[in-house]
């Protein structure tokens, strides 16, 4: 088993090459081929790391059962911060891309990568769950941009999409924020 962590951890280095040597590599065009495999290598690391902790487990607990269960647990620890680093690397960079999902699905935006959101589901109703690193700054924005509800329902949508030029620039501003036109009114600009 610890052979196994370690045919499967060093090797996943190199293909991360792409990743490690290129500072563009985050606004391209996301995870290729390389970088996937390495992110595969990294999850079987992941089951050869239970699976020595899981094996080791009898053996040490004849010696002491708090050691055993402290080697368990540090190894489930850093099987997590694996998981966590192959979800970042596979999910970087969004520019000019459109990342589809369903229930469930998680995506990382990066600091200073243009997105926005939309529901194209059917049903018109769509759940979206942000969190900030670190946090602060955006709350307070969305606190002093919008208005309490007071109904249990989602307010109706406006007619049309709110005009970016105005859309409340200086308050976005002071949050160190930029508030930029949809894709289709900045391609419409570009071309005239």
């Amino acid at each position: 088993m610890f052979l196994i962590t370690f045919i499967t951890a060093i090797p996943a280095y190199f293909f991360y090459v792409p990743v490690l040597d290129d500072p563009r590599y985050i606004v391209g065009a996301g995870a290729d081929t390389s970088v996937s495999f390495g992110a595969f290598l990294e999850l079987l690391l992941i089951i050869a790391n239970i699976g020595t902790a899981v094996v080791l487990y009898p053996v040490v607990k004849r010696q002491n059962e708090i050691l055993a269960l402290g080697y368990v647990t540090a190894r489930i620890v850093e099987c997590v911060f694996i998981a966590i680093g192959i979800l970042s690397l596979l999910t970087v960079g969004l520019d000019d891309r459109t990342a589809e999902g369903g229930p469930g699905t998680f995506v990382h935006i990066p600091k200073g990568c243009v997105h926005t959101f939309r529901n194209t589901g059917e049903e018109g109703v769509g759940k979206l769950l942000i969190t900030f690193a670190p946090a602060g700054g955006f709350e307070d924005y969305v606190g002093r941009l919008g208005e309490p509800t007071q109904e249990k329902v989602p307010p109706t949508p406006p007619s049309e999409p709110p005009d970016a030029a105005t859309a409340d620039a200086a308050l976005a501003s002071e949050h160190g924020m930029e508030v930029v036109a949809p894709p289709s009114e900045q391609q419409a600009a570009s071309n005239s």
